[in-house]
């Protein structure tokens, strides 16, 4: 199995697409806890919206910038965050990103208030790398990694040889490293640590 890294810009789904099926669907769970139901999801969205005005008015801000990447969290902050805000007497600004690295640099020179689009795990060991002090207020949702066909129709299909595409950052590589194990095409060492498993830790590569 030929493991290639590149960037994380996928869409924060797991499944591998038989047709327009999803009946491969495929979960790695890393003590994250996912949405799952719509009584739920209001209740992460009144939590985060107890969140964000918590902080907010310890400083005395009515106007708020969020930022989000493209995608589930997006649609989050538009269709039910910023509402709420809003009838909280905020004036809500959502600024969209295409990529994992400006929203925390954004975040960290002041141009927004705060952001949503990442697990802690990536938080913090981005924070580490660039030397950023950015603190989490609250944990939503972290929709899985996402295992996707190309060409193929199904896992089985996947043959000795082939190659697979996997994030390069620290934190979404050892998750998708886990899924690759879980599939039984590498193995890990036992004494890995599952939040940061590294190509260092592959102990067989099938």
């Amino acid at each position: 199995m030929n493991i290639n890294e590149e960037p994380y810009a996928g869409n924060p789904q797991v499944r591998f697409c038989e047709g327009n099926k999803s009946s491969h669907n495929i979960y790695k769970v890393l003590g994250e806890h996912y949405m799952t139901t719509r009584q739920f999801v209001k209740a992460v969205i009144l939590f985060l919206v107890a969140a964000i005005a918590t902080q907010a008015d310890t400083i005395d801000k009515k106007d708020l910038k969020i930022g989000t990447t493209t995608g589930d969290f997006a649609d989050i902050v538009k269709d039910q965050l910023k509402p709420e805000l809003e009838k909280k007497g905020y004036k809500v600004k959502h600024v969209e990103f295409s990529d994992y690295v400006t929203p925390n640099l954004a975040l960290s020179e002041g141009q927004l208030d705060a952001n949503i689009f990442q697990h802690k795990p990536y938080l913090e060991q981005f924070a580490k790398e660039k030397n950023l002090k950015l603190t989490p207020i609250v944990q939503v949702p972290t929709a899985p990694l996402g295992l996707y066909a190309g060409k193929l129709k199904t896992v089985s299909e996947v043959k000795e040889g082939g190659s697979v595409a996997i994030p390069n950052d620290p934190t979404n590589l050892s998750r998708a490293l886990s899924i690759l194990a879980d599939l039984k095409w590498i193995e890990i060492s036992k004494n890995a640590n599952p939040f940061l498993v590294g190509q260092k830790d592959i102990t067989k590569n099938a």
